[in-house]
């Protein structure tokens, strides 16, 4: 054989080399993050998914949260004979159940699943790595901006509340009344329907030490990826009440308007708005009887809170009625100032009063 044979061999065995490890490298292929799907994130949440390499090697799967500096291993492996009969996807799947409660109300709190071909560190490149961000607003009712410890996890969560005394648990009370529960027809989510609000509720908190109680004004939403109702906002108790009662103590709740009448079966008098308590209760997520179809206030939404339409010019409300207060005009209306205050306070969630 000839020098010049010899190197034609060389080359042509180092070509077919080339190819036959090419084709066994091993990349990642079908990678999915199921859930949770981006916006709020409340409680124990399922992070799971599936993921395979072309050639059935490992895959190492890591939940990232950048801004916190947190790296945690999902476990990997489990069979998704939903996914594959056969074949590398069969034993794809991944996930883990953990308490976003851990982390800080608010947000949003960028998240990466990186999925990588064996393990390591590094820049997670193609084809042996795939990064998939989602953003998320952590939900945690009963907990305030910028607090951590509270409200990790709730002991107790109920559907009453007193909003002279929250701290007491007993529906029995007197001052206790049961929750207003209403649809937002504006909304839709994954099977047609509204989200529904619930005014107010009582959270028992376990992981702040005090055990301390405290209400809130939640919407929640049926998700169908999950098949089950999650916590889409949820807007603690805050001072913001006490200036719109303020105003509805001086402007609305007077003798001889709503004050409330025992026995009494039309408005005025059927709505009662002379405290912060009959207040909340007569008017977040409670159907108007002028238009039924519309809550008196729908936590974030002027548009849709028949209240909010009544006190100001041109206001979205039933044939054959009247601005409030009754006939106004001019200086006898809410100033700019007071509808100001009110609607801020319904653009905030509509947050139940502090005692």
């Amino acid at each position: 054989m000839t020098g010049k044979q010899l190197r034609h061999v060389l080359s042509v065995g180092t070509l077919s080399l080339l190819c036959v490890t090419q084709g066994v490298r091993a990349d990642i292929q079908n990678a999915v993050w199921e859930s949770p799907l981006a916006g709020t994130a409340s409680g124990l949440q399922a992070f799971r998914g599936h993921v395979s390499s072309s050639t059935g090697a490992e895959v190492t799967v890591r939940l990232l949260i950048p801004s916190l500096a947190i790296s945690l291993q999902l476990p990997w492996g489990t069979e998704r004979g939903d996914v594959a009969a056969s074949g590398p996807d069969r034993f794809s799947g991944f996930g883990d159940v953990l308490n976003v409660g851990n982390l800080q109300p608010g947000g949003p709190v960028a998240m990466a699943i990186e999925m990588r071909e064996g393990g390591g560190t590094g820049a997670c490149t193609a084809p042996t790595c795939v990064s998939i961000t989602r953003s998320f607003t952590v939900v945690k009712p009963g907990a305030r901006a910028g607090e951590v410890a509270q409200f990790r996890f709730a002991q107790d969560f109920a559907a009453f509340a007193d909003l002279t005394n929250p701290s007491i648990p007993d529906p029995a009370t007197p001052n206790h009344r049961p929750s207003n529960v209403a649809t937002d027809p504006s909304t839709t989510n994954e099977n047609g329907g509204p989200d529904i609000i619930i005014a107010p509720v009582t959270i028992q908190d376990t992981t702040s030490g005090g055990g301390g109680f405290r209400t809130a004004t939640l919407r929640q939403r049926w998700v169908q990826n999950t098949q089950s109702f999650e916590i889409i906002s949820a807007v603690t108790s805050d001072p913001s009440f006490s200036a719109v009662q303020g105003i509805l103590g001086t402007r609305c709740g007077l003798s001889g308007c709503h004050v409330g009448v025992p026995g009494a079966t039309t408005l005025p008098a059927l709505l009662p708005l002379n405290n912060s308590t009959n207040s909340f209760f007569n008017t977040v997520a409670l159907r108007s009887l002028e238009n039924p179809q519309m809550p008196r206030i729908t936590p974030g939404k002027t548009a849709q809170s028949y209240l909010f339409q009544k006190i100001i010019a041109g206001g979205a409300i039933a044939a054959g009625t009247q601005r409030m207060p009754p006939g106004c005009s001019g200086a006898t209306c809410l100033s700019a100032s007071e509808i100001s205050t009110i609607e801020n306070w319904i653009i905030n969630g509509a947050p139940p009063p502090i005692p």
